[in-house]
């Protein structure tokens, strides 16, 4: 079984999460003690524990090991193929820790590396280059920065002194990963702005569908209430408030729908990514009725003053041969909503 072992220095060991027991008695060398890191989900959930503590458990440390050709037992070379090649520990020493505690290592300082069978550990530095019987090689440097200033300073640092492909560094930073993560979300928020957008302007043209087909239908009860008196006064202050009530209606209906819908498609999104958390916002509901009742106001009395282009008379004798010419404007507003 693969063990993924790391030697953090003693500063490093306090951003460790214990779950488990203790970290001290990491700091005794002759207790031999090692930490053991817990596998965990994207939600921080704990998937397997892989020891208890307590627990004995004994490390190979190799000394020598080759890759043999296992057609004729000799060293693979270059040209083996990678089926045929064959992995041996030549000659290795065997150390036994006591688990002390159980962790979580965060991933900016874990292995980044894992296989099904492999397990991750935690020694001190001192006691890693003790136990191997020679030096290691560092694989990670980390830090932090006082302050935003001396963050921003070392980062535009790092980046000149890991530009050269030659030393083969590279480097993370906050930094770096907040414009990753900023890049990720404008990602989230381009789609859906342009899903409202498009819904939005498809509600519009539906609205305005709607009290057209309305004050198209009706235009002989219009020159009807006309004839027997209706003033323009009185027609246009009857069109504005049934536009006024769509408004009122809609505004109402979509802060019910938002107040049911929202919280359910929000736990939903939760569970679904782990980096995403749930606040209800209304306001945008409430931006937006101010907006139909304008239009409400608007549009009724526009689409009229375009419709009654004929005397009270001539829409009285109105033919549906003359409806039907009248009602192109609404089958074309009906095309432009089915081709978005």
């Amino acid at each position: 079984m693969d063990l993924l072992l790391e030697g953090f220095d003693e500063s490093l060991l306090e951003t460790l999460i214990v779950c488990d027991g203790s970290l001290k008695p990491l700091l005794n060398p002759e207790k031999h003690a090692i930490a053991l890191a817990l596998d965990e989900d994207d939600y921080g959930n704990i998937i397997n524990v892989p020891a208890n503590v307590g627990d004995e458990i004994t490390v190979t440390y190799i000394d020598e090991e080759n890759v043999y050709d296992n057609r004729t037992g000799k060293l693979a070379d270059e040209d083996t193929p990678e089926e045929h090649m064959e992995y041996r520990v030549e000659k290795g020493h065997d150390v036994t820790y006591t688990v002390c505690a159980l962790v979580k290592i965060p991933y900016a300082m874990s292995y980044r590396f894992s296989t099904l069978a492999s397990i991750g550990a935690v020694i001190t530095s001192d006691a890693l280059e003790q136990d191997m019987g020679k030096s290691p090689r560092r694989m990670l440097y980390a830090f932090d920065s006082e302050d935003e200033i001396s963050e921003k300073s070392t980062d535009k640092w790092l980046a000149g002194y890991t530009a050269n492909d030659s030393n083969g560094l590279n480097y993370e930073s906050k930094e770096q990963l907040r414009k990753e993560f900023t890049n990720f979300k404008n990602t989230f928020l381009l789609v859906g702005m342009s899903l409202c957008f498009i819904v939005g302007l498809v509600g519009i043209l539906n609205y305005f569908n709607a009290i057209l087909t309305g004050i198209m239908t009706r235009r002989r009860e219009f020159a009807m209430l006309q004839s027997v008196g209706m003033t323009w006064r009185q027609l246009k202050k009857m069109l504005i408030l049934e536009g006024v009530y769509y408004a009122i209606g809609a505004g109402i209906l979509s802060i019910l729908i938002a107040m049911i819908i929202s919280p359910l498609l929000g736990n939903l999104l939760e569970t679904v990514f782990w980096f995403f958390s749930y606040r209800f916002v209304i306001w945008p509901v409430f931006a937006i009725i101010p907006v139909f009742l304008l239009l409400g106001i608007i549009l009724p009395v526009v689409i009229y003053h375009f419709a009654e282009r004929q005397t009270i008379v001539e829409r009285l004798r109105e033919t549906e041969y003359s409806a039907k010419r009248l009602l192109n404007l609404r089958e074309k507003m009906l095309d432009f909503m089915i081709t978005l």
